[in-house]
C-alpha cells in the first residue's frame, strides 16, 4: 500500500508546479511557485494565455478551490478563449 498523508500533514519546502503542454510540438510552459494559491494560479493562467495567444485553451484541473475565486472568474470572463475543466471529486 502506498503511504498516504493525513489532513494535518505539514509538507517540507515543497514547490507547486503548474504546467501547460502544447501536444503538437511538445512545448511546455511550466512556472514553479512556492505556494499553491489563487494568485499563483491566476499568474499561471496569464502566462499560458500569453504564450498561446489567439488559441482556444482548455485547462484540466483537479477539483481545486480556484474555481470559486471571484478574481479568477472575472479574468476568465474577460478571456473567453480559456476554459477550465475539472475532474470529478475524489478522482485522479
Amino acid at each position: 500500500m502506498p503511504e498516504k498523508a493525513t489532513h494535518d500533514y505539514k509538507g517540507k519546502r515543497t514547490t507547486a508546479l503548474s504546467a501547460a503542454l502544447k501536444v503538437a510540438t511538445g512545448k511546455v510552459t511550466d512556472p514553479c511557485y512556492e505556494r499553491h494559491g489563487k494568485a499563483e494560479f491566476l499568474d499561471f493562467l496569464k502566462k499560458v494565455a500569453k504564450a498561446y495567444r489567439r488559441r482556444e485553451l482548455h485547462v484540466a484541473l483537479d477539483n481545486d478551490h480556484t474555481r470559486k475565486r471571484d478574481d479568477i472568474n472575472a479574468w476568465l470572463a474577460k478571456n473567453p478563449q480559456v476554459s477550465l475543466h475539472f475532474t470529478p471529486t475524489s478522482r485522479s
